[in-house]
């Protein structure tokens, strides 16, 4: 995260542009991962939400469009 704050009415926060999110790698996948695939992400995306609720912010849009995994392509 590199920024968060209000402007006016807004809340803003800034993260790192990663890469493709999780339902674009679902569906490039065809809808199927292994068990070890789904814990690990499981995994990261609840200690993800738990940082930022540890930082006193609250998501209210969790989804799999709004996750972002990776650097590129792989």
């Amino acid at each position: 995260m590199y920024w968060c704050g209000q402007e006016s009415e807004y809340n803003f926060l800034i993260v790192e542009l990663l890469g493709q999110n999780l339902e674009e790698m679902f569906n490039r996948l065809k809808r199927n991962l292994t068990l070890k695939s789904l814990r690990m992400l499981a995994i990261k995306m609840i200690t993800n939400i738990e940082y930022l609720h540890f930082k006193n912010l609250i998501h209210r849009d969790l989804k799999p469009e709004n996750f972002l995994i990776g650097l590129g392509p792989k």
